[in-house]
């Protein structure tokens, strides 16, 4: 598999490093990396409900994304600094800890670096599976779909197909939901069923699909899809802004629709849409 491919070769790349060069780089290198990525997230989760309550407006996710990015680095260069200097002076060569700093167990030290280097190369995959996945879904879902050649469909991205790699290992895929509100699987999985529920075609088959129908029931979603803000981001073909939105993120995180969104299957959906196809086409 790619994600464990991923962890075991940034895990041999810094334990060599740290065993040969020092673990204080590539330390401080992390704290300042974890730092600047809990920054950002946190500008991207509470910004928006912030803006909201505060002074009633709901700044664009590129607004966001370039706020929440400079407040990132510059968290970043602080913490680069600051924690450089404090291991500096840990591993200093009269400290007792001088032992740490390399060798066997400088490599050994190096696997907090991994963790985070590893969450951030990962995140980064999942924000682009989704990307392509949302392209994948408005491809399918797109009304000149039957007349399409259904055994030419494109096939998911390779980074989707890594991203969904990432997901099956233990915990991983509720941490990384915790952190990225774009790739959260309940928020992008209401964009996709949004997708499907904006052509007659697509609605015609989810009304009978049982895992689009236990969704589509829901009253929220259901004026959701209708909503003149989501025509608005149809229109635009704006598919980030549609999973971004704080009121998508808002229904999206309701107790009833939850469950149901994280478990939502895109490749069963769309099997199951194209044998709908193929048998419309027959009759």
């Amino acid at each position: 598999m790619i994600p464990i491919v991923i962890i075991v070769a940034v895990f041999a790349l810094y334990f060599l490093y740290a065993m040969r060069w020092g673990i204080v780089n590539l330390l401080s290198s992390a704290i300042a990396l974890a730092a600047g990525l809990g920054v950002f997230f946190t500008g991207l989760n509470m910004g928006p409900p912030f803006m909201d309550e505060s002074f009633g407006i709901l700044p664009p996710w590129q607004f966001l994304v370039v706020g929440a990015g400079v407040l990132a680095a510059v968290i970043y260069l602080i913490v680069w600094l600051i924690s450089r200097g404090i291991l500096k002076f840990l591993f200093n060569p009269d400290s007792f800890l001088h032992f740490l700093v390399d060798g066997v167990p400088g490599g050994i030290l190096s696997i907090g670096a991994t963790v985070v280097t590893v969450f951030f190369i990962f995140t980064g995959i999942r924000i682009a599976g989704t990307i392509y996945e949302l392209d994948y879904a408005a491809t399918i879902a797109q009304p000149e779909i039957v007349n399409m050649d259904y055994s030419k469909l494109p096939e998911p991205a390779v980074a989707t197909q890594w991203r969904d790699q990432i997901e099956q290992l233990p915990y991983l895929a509720e941490w990384l939901d915790f952190c990225d509100p774009f790739s959260r699987r309940q928020n992008r999985n209401l964009g996709i069923v949004s997708l499907f529920a904006a052509t007659q075609i697509s609605m015609d088959f989810s009304e009978d699909s049982e895992q689009m129908a236990a969704i589509l029931s829901n009253r929220k979603v259901d004026e959701w899809i209708t909503s003149e803000e989501m025509a608005g981001y149809l229109n635009l073909k704006d598919k980030i802004s549609m999973v971004m939105s704080l009121e998508a993120i808002r229904i999206a995180n309701h107790s009833e629709l939850k469950n149901r969104l994280i478990k939502f299957n895109l490749q069963r959906h769309i099997r199951e849409f194209v044998q709908f196809l193929q048998t419309n086409q027959t009759l």
